[in-house]
């Protein structure tokens, strides 16, 4: 799908307003389907100003487009606009109250913006929606909103639900072992940050590692901890927990000077 996507890039050209002011209702809809898959495929591949480009083509030809509108809100989102993601998911919901991806994308977006309690409400009507096929998205960013507004356990709950429902999800199993990282039970943190790290090598997300080891430190697993540290600057070369692990290295494993005779 992705290849087919990266080939229609190559023979499509945007369509100016004059050319597509041209077109009947029929034939926008179409067009404006079509830049919606290519800006899809380009989201999917971390293209986010070339996708942003596409989904907002896409409104311009069919404003009614509710999957471009939740599109370009992940963009945008991904851009760290979130205002502007909150306008386009509302504007999506308006034109389809249905729209179940919208609402869970709505709700994320309103934990980003520490309004927790709303962000609750909307997630747990997006809930209400037995027939949606992935419920672990909404159990991820429901336990996420609780964690931060600080209900730890029944973060910890609606996470382990999530993870039940899908062990390959990076996001929820790093999440639910913060929960116990959070209640200072450093012991449970270890062994959940211990399976996140398997489960997030192929995202190269190092939250997990890092975590795992200053775990493991607390209870006093000290060379569980060195060897963390240690596999996070080997794996994860730069970053944002490489100076962490490092500095955890260098003030609780200093390396010992050697001697005139040693060298």
């Amino acid at each position: 799908m992705l290849r087919t996507l990266k080939v229609l890039i190559t023979t499509l050209t945007v369509c100016s307003l004059i050319a597509c002011s041209s077109l009947n209702e029929s034939q926008r809809a179409n067009k404006s389907e079509l830049h919606t898959r290519i800006g899809t495929g380009l989201l999917s591949n971390n293209k986010l100003p070339q996708a942003i480009g596409e989904f907002r083509t896409a409104i311009e030809l069919d404003p009614t487009n509710h999957v471009a509108h939740n599109n370009l809100a992940l963009a945008y989102f991904l851009r760290g606009k979130t205002e502007l993601a909150k306008t386009h998911l509302k504007k999506a919901l308006k034109l389809k109250p249905s729209y179940t991806e919208a609402r869970n994308n709505l709700g994320r977006v309103y934990v980003e913006l520490k309004q927790y309690e709303t962000a609750i409400q909307i997630l747990e009507k997006a809930q209400e929606d037995l027939v949606y096929p992935f419920p672990a998205k909404i159990l991820t960013n429901l336990g996420y909103a609780y964690l931060e507004y600080g209900r730890l356990l029944k973060a910890q709950q609606l996470l382990k639900q999530a993870v039940d429902l899908n062990r390959s999800s990076c996001l929820a199993t790093n999440l639910w072992a913060k929960t116990y990282y959070k209640q200072a039970n450093f012991y449970q943190a270890a062994i959940g940050f211990d399976q996140a790290i398997q489960v997030c090598k192929p995202s190269a997300f190092a939250e997990p590692q890092y975590l795992s080891g200053v775990s493991y430190f607390k209870v006093g697993r000290r060379e569980m901890a060195r060897t963390r540290f240690q596999e996070l600057l080997k794996e994860y070369p730069v970053g944002p927990f490489h100076g962490d692990a490092s500095k955890m290295l260098s003030q609780h494993w200093p390396k010992k000077k050697r001697s005139k005779l040693q060298r």
